[in-house]
């Protein structure tokens, strides 16, 4: 599946490493070419802008794969920090094809199994970096960031399906199934990393040092005030990115908020940040219209402890 909702922010200069170790939630300084890092970009009180999946090029680059309506105003609020730092960041989704993979027939076999990880593949003129991805549903999932020095790509067998409106549908439903989400312009700086698990899913690094909203996210792991926690959930009824859940006996305040959401021929299906006491209390969460949203297990452990 071309993957339209995607883009990519290119970060090149001798201090590129330095500058996003710096400014995100991972470690930088420590990538090679054989991993990924997933991270968010927060602002001073810790809430996420943006989602990344970066990797490192051949050529010493570093390529921020994140939610295309985020990438103007991400290119923008990353340049400020700039200052001295000998680091140039560009909206390059014009120079590559993101592509998304479901099961294993199509992918090089020597790509490894483990999330996040990188493997490089030569093509003619390009250079395509695949990375794993957490699995949907049991199926493995691989992203491909294509360089299009050659424009030609290899004819996928069995390409994805497209939803009747020509939306993407059955890889946007594989994200939601991973439990692994891009956050989008609907959600902008609505969550701290751990009440979209993204600590449980190696998108923070609490041993590097100081970044944006670094105190916030650390306290919030330390002192256990963590009240909210993504989850999976589908509805009957239409629900959207950013749309905020309640409890069925308290409307007036949201108990949560969607953060990426798809429709299949059956219902529809999202991501969602819930305050755990409405999910342990078995409360029932329900829509603005009161229709009832059903929650769904996640497909890996949330961690308890850093």
């Amino acid at each position: 599946m071309p993957l339209g909702n995607y883009g990519v922010i290119k970060v090149t200069g001798a201090d590129a490493l330095s500058f996003l170790h710096n400014q995100l939630t991972q470690d930088f300084l420590n990538l090679s070419q054989n991993q990924a890092r997933f991270c968010s970009f927060c602002n001073a009180k810790g809430r996420v802008q943006a989602t990344f999946i970066g990797l490192l090029s051949e050529q010493g680059d570093v390529l921020l794969i994140t939610s295309s309506d985020l990438i103007v105003q991400t290119v923008k609020r990353l340049s400020m920090f700039v200052l001295r730092s000998k680091v140039k960041i560009v909206d390059a989704s014009a120079e590559y094809n993101l592509t998304g993979f479901i099961g294993s027939n199509e992918v090089p076999k020597e790509i490894s199994p483990e999330h996040w990880s990188q493997y490089n593949q030569k093509t003619g003129g390009s250079t395509h970096h695949w990375i794993t991805l957490y699995p949907a549903c049991g199926k493995p999932r691989y992203l491909r960031v294509s360089s299009l020095l050659n424009p030609s790509s290899p004819e996928l067998a069995e390409p994805i399906g497209l939803s009747h409106d020509g939306k993407l549908n059955d890889w946007d439903l594989s994200d939601i199934l991973s439990g692994v989400c891009l956050i989008g312009l609907p959600t902008f700086e609505s969550f701290v990393p751990q009440m979209i698990n993204y600590e449980s899913l190696e998108g923070v690094n609490f041993k590097k040092g100081c970044y944006p909203g670094q105190e916030v996210v650390a306290r919030s792991q330390f002192r256990g005030a963590i009240k909210r926690r993504g989850f999976i959930i589908s509805c009957a009824s239409p629900i959207k990115d950013g749309q905020e859940l309640f409890t069925s006996d308290d409307i007036s305040q949201p108990c949560g908020k969607i953060v990426r959401s798809c429709r299949t021929d059956q219902a529809y299906f999202a991501f969602a940040s819930i305050q755990t006491k409405a999910e342990e209390e078995s409360t029932q969460i329900v829509t603005i219209n009161l229709e009832q949203v059903f929650l769904h297990p996640l497909p890996y452990m949330l961690r308890e402890d850093i």
